[in-house]
């Protein structure tokens, strides 16, 4: 009966399919289907422990915050606004709108951080879809939404939203206060009246060209040329608990202690007497003023011991025609502005950089500053006034042309580390265009660094490599001891050890003897990333850590 019952349903089966039926075709992958795939970024658990966050981005569209304990499961979700696919083209839009940060910030922009006292999360909120399209289909003239920070309690998942905010920090260890910066409004009629009334007059325009279309010229360098200052916007304290907010106008850069006890900021106002470098209590909520004075002042930075800080301005020489930068140290106790580095100290060939990564070292022993190369000056006004444009190229250029003109920018406005160390009271560049990046220890002392410029042509045609360095930072010298590596090397936290990948194994580099050993070779596991699915030799799957002292570092397999 079993057997004569299943022939029955296969004829019922058979018959109910058409004669000459084709299996039906799968449906094509397209753009917009993969536009919706989601993917989990940026997470983070509480400093308790209770809490862990994570944000769910598609590649285009609405991203969510999710919010979870660990404890119970209970959930808050908030959205974080609607991200689109990134432009192509050589720059985004003016001002920190949706073609600009929205681009720049990528997957719901920044990741949502917890307070250090687990009681908040923080987050940026990017514009809904419908107001990025508005303001696309109105264009450039009409105001563009911005960014907001939310502010989400855990006791109950009330969220509080802050509009129009452009960055935010929390103080790092008590988690009582947030710092924000407001965008200020960036219509064109706005923008116009915050221009500098020192800026340099509108370009001259030369006679038409053959084409038809006149062509500006440049100021004359030879002549003398305002400057343009960049001036601060409104920057906000708020007190987490309370709600309690204190406004401070025509702030330029912000730090907060690590212990949380100062706030530090600099001034950059059309009000001369404004201008200069403030320390703020946040017990007391007491003003000090640590240099003051019409001038530029750009970063700020604190030790972790909080009790020094670092800036660079171009106070004293602000009234000459190319004023530039001195670096600055001033105690928290008693603060009075010392100058470490001046003009004169870096010589006629580089300038103290009002840009570049501005830290102390763990330790508090060192300080990292960047170091720049003079401005190049501007053509003469008629040498290019009607004339055709066009581009050179050398085949062993490493860079085609196209890349050459996105990255101008950037290489106008290069950088080179350096390091001063407090004991010596001297500074050591460490980086250059042949070698263009350091990473240093915990004390300042060792650095560690990789180039691919030897290799730039051959790793067009995916032939490069890089060479590796141990630098020594208080004598400005280098050791290769890697050469054409595939694989990346880090330094471990005391610089006692350099690791890296390479053939499927794990190796380290004794600092102090030049050995190397074999850390993982015969081990069965593998530590590449046997799921790549690019023609490349696949990546490791990454170092965890370091335990305390460089007794021995975690890495990471698949699972």
């Amino acid at each position: 009966m079993k057997c004569f019952r299943t022939l029955i349903l296969l004829a019922i089966a058979v018959a109910g399919v058409p004669a000459g039926a084709q299996p039906t075709a799968k449906k094509p992958l397209m753009q917009a289907d993969y536009d919706i795939w989601r993917s989990i970024q940026g997470s983070s658990l509480s400093n308790d422990g209770q809490w862990a966050l994570y944000t769910i981005q598609p590649l285009v569209g609405d991203g969510e915050l999710v919010v979870r304990s660990t404890r119970s499961g209970a959930e808050f979700r908030h959205t974080r606004g609607y991200t689109g696919r990134p432009p192509t083209g050589t720059g985004a839009g003016e001002g920190g709108g949706p073609g600009e940060e929205g681009a720049a910030m990528g997957g719901g922009g920044p990741t949502a951080q917890f307070s250090a006292d687990s009681r908040f999360v923080v987050f940026t909120v990017q514009p809904s879809k419908d107001e990025v399209e508005t303001a696309r289909k109105a264009g450039r003239n009409a105001q563009q939404p911005r960014n907001s920070m939310a502010i989400m309690s855990l006791a109950d998942g009330k969220v509080t939203i802050v509009p129009k905010v452009r960055s935010y920090s929390l103080t790092p260890e008590t988690g009582r206060y947030v710092s924000y910066m407001v965008f200020a409004d960036s219509t064109p009629a706005a923008r116009g009246a915050a221009r500098d009334s020192a800026r340099p007059e509108a370009p001259n325009v030369a006679a038409a060209a053959p084409g038809g279309r006149a062509r500006p010229v440049s100021a004359d360098s030879t002549g003398q040329r305002a400057r343009r200052r960049t001036y601060g916007a409104t920057m906000v304290l708020r007190e987490l608990a309370t709600g309690t907010e204190t406004r401070v106008e025509d702030v330029l850069a912000t730090d907060f202690s690590e212990e949380g006890t100062w706030l530090a900021y600099t001034v950059a106002s059309r009000t001369a007497a404004s201008d200069g470098v403030y320390l703020r209590s946040l017990s007391s909520g007491a003003v000090t003023p640590v240099m003051t004075g019409l001038g530029d002042y750009k970063q700020v930075a604190f030790d972790r011991s909080g009790d020094g800080l670092v800036f660079v301005s171009n106070r004293d020489e602000f009234a000459s025609r190319n004023p530039r930068f001195t670096l600055y140290h001033a105690a928290t106790k008693a603060p009075k502005a010392v100058a470490l580095v001046t003009s004169d100290a870096v010589g006629s060939n580089n300038n103290v950089a009002d840009r570049g990564q501005l830290s102390f070292s763990r330790v508090g022993s060192a300080l990292q500053f960047a170091l720049a190369p003079p401005a190049l000056d501007s053509i003469p006004a008629d040498s290019l006034a009607d004339k055709a444009v066009y581009d050179l190229w050398h085949w062993k250029e490493p860079q085609l042309q196209t890349q050459q003109r996105l990255s101008a920018g950037r290489d106008r406005n290069r950088t080179y580390t350096a390091v001063y160390h407090l004991a010596t009271k001297k500074f050591v560049q460490l980086t250059n265009d042949s070698i263009p990046s350091v990473t240093l220890s915990d004390n300042g002392r060792v650095g560690l660094s990789s180039t691919g410029v030897p290799y730039a042509v051959e790793a067009m045609w995916g032939e490069g490599g890089s060479d590796v360095y141990l630098v020594d930072a208080l004598a400005g010298t280098r050791k290769r001891i890697r050469t054409r590596a595939r694989g990346g090397a880090t330094l471990s936290p005391t610089a006692k050890y350099v690791t890296w990948f390479e053939d499927g194994k794990w190796n380290a580099y004794t600092v102090a003897t030049g050995k190397v050993a074999d850390l993982t070779g015969t081990m069965t596991v593998r530590f590449d990333q046997e799921t790549y699915d690019t023609p490349n030799t696949p990546p490791a799957w990454g170092i965890a850590g370091w335990m305390p002292n460089d007794a021995s570092v975690l890495v990471y397999d698949r699972y």
